[in-house]
């Protein structure tokens, strides 16, 4: 069985090149980038709606609901930036 080697160049021993196997190789390594991307950009703090429309969510609330994980700060964040926009004054 010859080795697939994937677009970045490294070879994936056990799959052979334009099997299904390398198919759903492709796929899945395409969905792990997509994943680290999004968890990067919300980390962050690129605006959720941003990041699902990048990633062709339907809806941001489905962005939220994959990566809620990656936010864990974001009501303190919010309390945060809303206490300095009305003068410290909560």
């Amino acid at each position: 069985m010859t080795t697939y080697r994937n677009k970045w160049g490294i070879y994936v021993p056990g799959i052979k090149a334009g099997s299904a196997s390398a198919e759903v190789y492709q796929r899945l390594a395409r969905r792990r980038a997509e994943s680290t991307a999004a968890s990067l950009l919300l980390a962050a703090g690129v605006n959720v709606k941003a990041v699902s429309e990048r990633l062709g969510h339907a809806s941001a609330q489905m962005t939220l609901d994959v990566y809620s994980h990656v936010t864990p700060g974001i009501q303190e964040d919010a309390a945060e930036r809303l206490s300095r926009a009305i003068g410290g004054r909560m």
